[in-house]
């Protein structure tokens, strides 16, 4: 290999590598800042990251009584109205 296709593989993964660094900026870092936003929201999350004493079992086991929970509630709610069908636009 060559001194010049060194240096040309060189720029093309560095360039590639910039390329991949502006698309997680600006497609996928806004997302993620987002989640971070609403977890930092939540006093269950804020709980769960807090707890020092608490094994992965057990952190386990109370995120599946919240689940458990979340679903018996949602098994009390009225069912939602099923959605209108679209009006039809005659054929011209």
């Amino acid at each position: 290999m060559h001194l010049d296709q060194i240096v040309t593989d060189l720029k093309d993964h560095f360039e590639k590598s910039k390329t991949n660094a502006e698309t997680f900026l600006t497609e996928h870092l806004p997302a993620l800042a987002g989640l971070a936003e609403h977890a930092a929201s939540n006093p269950l999350i804020e709980a769960a990251l807090g707890a020092a004493h608490l094994s992965p079992a057990m952190l386990t086991a109370l995120a599946d009584v919240i689940t458990k929970a979340d679903a018996d509630l949602a098994a009390l709610m009225p069912a939602a109205a099923p959605a209108e069908p679209a009006a039809e636009v005659p054929a011209a």
